[in-house]
């Protein structure tokens, strides 16, 4: 079949190299600058494939751009392949194809449309997780389901591990689907929208740990912010310190700490209250000492995590201020 591929990132670029070693016919790449740090590939790696294939080649920030349709009525592609791209793709673009454009979403739709799907699935508490083939409408993840392929999440998965299972399947999914489409094969799945699930982005600031939480919540997020995110965080004696790694211990005592408190230190990592049960730090790193064992970032039991003197740097800054003013308007004098 004849294909354009629309989007960015590297499961877009793993994905236009499969179809073309299955023999489908690339017309053309239509990408925009890369805007995340996690994507590898950028413009110029798009510019180059499509260089490579003797393809046509477009950056754009707009899909109705005059030289794309010019180009889709000239080369009459059947279909086309969007991964990423950066605003919803209009239903009269999407007609322009005879089998529409097909969306490659990590998400067991109609649950977890939208944004952050694969971090909200850990946070949540999911057992598994979708990679959902599905036709594009008008609407966000919205339209006909293709095909699904389930990868399970247990409490060793990690972010990038649901990122590399879609990295590695997205463009196997996609060949197979395109060879269904092309044999009559395909028998598209409408969406029940009363088991809607809509995802919104998550923020850098979403990483930060609440040590209120029950550790089984933290570990979450901590296996969710896991690389290749920024990891989660919390303070220590007012310094940022970032967990990588961690571990729920449920002990068969009776006990009192306050939420954040170090309870233990060892070369299995630095133990520390929860709102509920505790959680085993097992790799960390802090600013000035980089990725080191928990044992040498965090010294004493006599210390507690979360405190990041907020208030009172607020409350100093304003004193500063205020001493400032005073300090000008005497040298007016």
């Amino acid at each position: 079949m004849k294909l354009i591929a629309i989007g960015r990132t590297d499961i877009l670029y793993d994905s236009i190299v499969k179809l073309a070693s299955s023999g489908h016919e690339l017309v053309a790449i239509i990408t925009s600058e890369a805007e995340q740090y996690q994507y590898t590939k950028r413009s110029s790696d798009f510019g180059k494939l499509a260089k490579d294939l003797s393809c046509e080649f477009i950056q754009t920030e707009n899909i109705n751009n005059p030289i794309i349709l010019e180009l889709i009525k000239d080369k009459e592609p059947d279909v086309a392949i969007s991964v990423n791209w950066k605003n919803i793709i209009p239903s009269d673009f999407i007609n322009l194809f005879d089998y529409g454009i097909l969306n490659a979403h990590a998400g067991d739709l109609p649950k977890y449309r939208g944004n952050a799907v694969r971090n909200w699935a850990i946070i949540t508490g999911e057992k598994k997780i979708a990679l959902t083939i599905h036709m594009m409408d008008s609407g966000l993840d919205s339209g006909k389901i293709l095909m699904k392929e389930y990868y399970p999440i247990d409490f060793n998965t990690k972010i990038g591990h649901l990122y590399n299972f879609v990295g590695d399947r997205a463009p196997v999914l996609f060949d197979k689907v395109i060879n269904n489409l092309s044999e009559g094969k395909s028998e598209p799945i409408t969406q029940d929208d009363s088991n809607l699930l809509r995802c919104y982005p998550r923020l850098p600031v979403d990483s930060q740990i609440n040590w209120n939480q029950t550790a089984e919540k933290i570990d979450r997020l901590v296996r969710a912010s896991s690389e290749p995110f920024n990891g989660a965080y919390t303070f220590l004696s007012g310094e940022k310190l970032t967990i990588w790694e961690s571990e729920v211990i449920i002990e068969d005592y009776d006990y009192l700490a306050s939420p954040g408190q170090v309870l233990n230190r060892s070369k299995d990592g630095v133990l520390v209250a929860t709102g509920k049960d505790f959680l085993l730090i097992k790799d960390a790193e802090k600013v000035g000492k980089g990725r080191v064992p928990p044992y040498d970032i965090i010294p004493s039991i006599r210390l507690r995590l979360g405190m990041d003197y907020s208030a009172e740097i607020l409350w100093l800054r304003k004193k500063l201020e205020e001493l400032t003013s005073k300090i000008d308007l005497i040298l007016e004098k």
